[in-house]
């Protein structure tokens, strides 16, 4: 185990000089980097970091990490991305990687995201399976859903599967690096879809000789999720069609507008679609008394008209 040093301004050493043992302290982190780095190249061990900075280094954009007083660069091309602006956007968050090779003269190491990211995707896929809940934390965000990562291996939640009711806008509800919980609908193997498609084409042809092709890229899984799953379904067929009852009249709180009418939450997960005012401009948040016109437990959707605006 590597000592620590701490220094009480109290005690007293003829001579003393403090910046030595700044320097002790230093060369004592620098050797307990070492043994991380040491240690994870030889059991071949998966670290985490913060990026600190982006460096230009032998002309390759490389990710700058730190294991205490060590420095760790991650070429692009062992990084997982297609350029530099992609891996502008993980500044300041931690990564995962492999040391993959160290250079004691340069006091430098160097590391694999990808590596890393294989490794975790392989130990995932052995442990989970269809109906699991499981973590997904959020890399990306678009209108028409969440992109996100469950060890290893990319998901997407289309925005139908976020949540029940109207959802005006993803970026307004969530952000990068949200943890959210999700259900696993379905896992299927890509490389085994591709295999059928060949192995059908080669039949076709009428291959005498069958061999089968290592192309040596990583076996890619599709894992379907839903964070909709998990949450209770306000759409029970007796519940919702006693609560709102069609020709009823009940507050509601607009949830979004879109050109083919307003959206006006009545309950959680519940929003009926309205037309347009004709002679008022309705905000997101505002409060108005809307008639039920339908309700449709199948398909998930209440039909109303909006009566008038609480002021």
């Amino acid at each position: 185990m590597a000592n620590t040093y701490e220094f009480d301004d109290n005690f007293l050493i003829e001579g003393f000089d403090p910046s030595k043992l700044e320097e002790m302290k230093r060369k004592a982190e620098r050797n307990v980097g070492w043994e991380t780095v040491y240690g994870a190249f030889q059991n071949d061990k998966i670290l985490q970091a913060e990026v600190t900075a982006i460096e230009t280094i032998r002309e390759m954009a490389c990710a700058i990490v730190m294991i205490e007083d060590v420095k760790g660069i991650i070429p692009a091309e062992f990084f997982g991305v297609q350029n530099k602006r992609q891996m502008r956007s993980f500044m300041g968050k931690k990564v995962v990687f492999k040391v993959v090779n160290y250079n004691r003269e340069e006091e430098i190491f160097t590391a694999s995201r990808e590596e890393a990211q294989k490794q975790i995707a392989e130990l995932t896929l052995k442990r989970i399976e269809v109906g699991q809940t499981i973590p997904f934390i959020v890399t990306g965000i678009r209108q028409f859903g969440l992109f996100g990562d469950i060890g290893g291996i990319s998901a997407f939640i289309p925005v139908r599967e976020v949540r029940y009711g109207w959802i005006d806008n993803l970026y307004d509800e969530y952000s990068v690096g949200d943890h959210l919980m999700v259900k696993v609908l379905e896992i299927s193997d890509m490389n085994e879809e591709v295999k059928e498609e060949k192995k059908a084409e080669e039949e076709a042809k009428e291959k005498s000789t069958k061999k089968s092709e290592n192309t040596g890229e990583a076996t890619k899984f599709r894992v379907q999720v839903s964070a909709k799953a998990l949450h209770e379904n306000p759409w029970d067929a007796e519940g919702i069609a006693q609560r709102f009852v069609r020709g009823n009249e009940y507050v509601g709180e607009v949830s979004g507008i879109a050109e083919y009418g307003v959206f006006v939450r009545l309950a959680d997960g519940v929003d009926s679609l309205a037309r347009h005012l004709k002679f008022e401009n309705l905000e997101k948040g505002d409060k108005v008394t809307v008639r039920v016109n339908d309700v449709d437990v199948k398909n998930e959707q209440v039909r109303s008209k909006i009566l008038r605006v609480i002021e």
